[in-house]
């Protein structure tokens, strides 16, 4: 996982060595290379049994997939965000997704054939589809160079080509399915969450029915700026959502500067946060997940004659999956369960 995060040209292509050793594995067994002692004869190596299937898949799914990625997609806006962050809008494709999904990006001006896995941030019911994407990489400086948000940004008169592959499905979409939600994103893993946020705005805005009876939203952050990737979507729901409803809680986990110090103390006494100008104030430092865990169990109602499970959906680094899942099986019992949906990250 760390040479995937760090180099990831790397990691794609090394992975790729797979190719070339499926067709040494399948010419081991019809070459006749091993022969028996005594007869002379080829031995029953019959690898190839297995192997022509799988690889018959793999090269129907990637045509599939050439397909599709090949249909008529325009780049129609890029947005540069504070905290190093780009949102990339896209004029709505034909495909239909459900909020929480993925899909797969390749801009062929930066690499003619890697493509990467980004969760789509927009909802259904919006105009457009957008991915959010933290510039960290060889590839994502690259892209960022390429589309010229270090520049200008925003309207493209010129916009690369991008091919986009999708949607794919992730645990996320799987939110409706549970009455009680917890909601949980570090940095840029809260895109999942902006989109389940979206939709539940719109239900809410339509008057639609709500499977969901309580959702918990939990954001954490190390800077103060990255809060404002979704500040108005934050607001909108505070204004639209019922507090008994939906409970938004913030934290802010980074060494801060004097500035954004004297900043916070200066205005904290406001109406909003200084920090994520929500109604809603923002905690300081890390989550108390077993406190957190326990509140929830207490708040949440048992339904009667039945089990109630919790879903918990995170994306985000490894450490937190683990505290999530240790305090989950450490407070779920008979009646109520905790159950972990973690997005790859």
């Amino acid at each position: 996982m760390e040479v995937k995060n760090k180099n990831f040209e790397f990691f794609w292509y090394t992975h790729h060595l797979f190719i070339p050793y499926y067709f040494c594995l399948f010419f081991h067994s019809y070459g006749c290379f091993v022969k028996s002692a005594d007869t002379g004869k080829c031995k029953g190596y019959h690898s190839n049994y297995g192997t022509v299937p799988i690889f018959c898949i793999y090269i129907a799914e990637r045509l599939l997939r050439f397909y599709r990625a090949r249909q008529p997609t325009e780049l129609t806006k890029v947005i540069f965000h504070p905290g190093n962050t780009m949102e990339l809008r896209f004029e709505k494709p034909s495909f239909l997704y459900k909020p929480g999904q993925y899909l797969f990006l390749n801009i062929p001006s930066v690499s003619q054939y890697q493509w990467h896995p980004f969760t789509i941030s927009s909802t259904p019911e919006e105009g457009f589809i957008s991915i959010h994407i933290r510039i960290l990489g060889d590839w994502t400086r690259k892209a960022a160079d390429v589309l010229g948000c270090f520049k200008n940004g925003g309207n493209l008169k010129n916009a690369p080509k991008v091919c986009l592959d999708g949607p794919y499905g992730a645990p996320a979409e799987d939110l409706y399915n549970y009455k009680v939600a917890m909601l949980v994103g570090a940095g840029i893993g809260v895109t999942p969450a902006a989109s389940l946020l979206k939709s539940v705005w719109y239900k809410f805005y339509r008057k639609a029915p709500m499977p969901l009876t309580k959702l918990y939203f939990f954001w954490i952050n190390r800077d103060v700026q990255a809060f404002s990737w979704f500040q108005s979507l934050l607001a909108s729901l505070e204004e639209t959502v019922p507090s008994t409803m939906l409970e938004i809680h913030t934290y802010l986990t980074g060494k801060q500067s004097i500035d954004d110090i004297q900043n916070i103390a200066l205005n904290s006494s406001l109406e909003n946060d200084p920090v994520t100008e929500l109604k809603t104030r923002c905690h300081y430092g890390r989550p108390d997940w077993s406190r957190i865990f326990q509140s929830v169990r207490a708040q949440s109602t048992r339904i009667s004659g039945e089990k109630l499970e919790i879903g918990v959906f995170y994306c985000g680094p490894n450490p937190i999956a683990k505290q999530l899942l240790i305090e989950g099986e450490n407070h779920s019992d008979d009646s109520i369960e905790f159950v972990l949906r973690k997005e790859h990250f």
